[in-house]
């Protein structure tokens, strides 16, 4: 069984073409953390909109966990609950518009407390 690194959280409502433009930066970004590091980055997206298959399908096929609560909850409510699913030990909230670099898990897991 591989160690878990980090654990990313996205929160997100509608908007499927913003989730998938951060999700191809964030595979990039994470393809290299577990090359470098050896430690599998977990993936968690909120998806408040329970219409939104779109979005639930894309993050699926891009490796991601998928919680869909039934209604959007506040930001802090929902990083709240979804980071009960973290397996990681550092949590990584990002917004669904993040377009990450690819250094930047590497450069954030080098400055951790």
């Amino acid at each position: 069984m591989t160690m878990i690194g980090p654990t990313l959280i996205c929160l997100t409502y509608r908007r499927p073409e913003m989730f998938e433009r951060m999700a191809q930066s964030v595979a990039e970004a994470a393809a290299l953390f577990t090359h470098l590091t050896g430690l599998d980055v977990q993936k968690v997206c909120v998806n408040q909109d329970p219409a939104d298959a779109v979005t639930t399908a894309r993050a699926l096929a891009r490796g991601w966990e998928v919680w869909t609560p039934g209604q959007n909850l506040s930001f802090a409510v929902g990083n709240n609950r979804a980071a009960r699913l973290a397996l990681g030990s550092a949590l990584v909230l990002i917004n669904n518009d993040l377009v990450m670099n690819e250094l930047t898990l590497i450069r954030m897991w080098e400055q951790r407390a």
